[in-house]
C-alpha cells in the first residue's frame, strides 16, 4: 500500500478509541477539518459526506 496523510487522522481516531481519557479534550471533527483544509484544501466533513 501507499502512505497517505490521511493516516495521521486515522491514527488519532484509533488513539481516541483506545485511550479516550487522554484525548477527551480533542474535538475529532474540528481537528480533522483543520488538518484536511491545510493538507488537501477541503474540509474533512465534505470528504466524509461524499463517501
Amino acid at each position: 500500500g501507499t502512505w497517505s496523510p490521511s493516516l495521521a487522522i486515522l491514527s488519532l481516531w484509533i488513539a481516541m478509541k483506545v485511550y479516550p481519557e487522554k484525548f477527551k479534550d480533542v474535538n475529532f471533527i474540528e481537528y480533522s477539518n483543520s488538518f484536511y483544509q491545510k493538507i488537501f484544501g477541503v474540509s474533512y466533513t465534505k470528504v466524509v459526506a461524499n463517501e
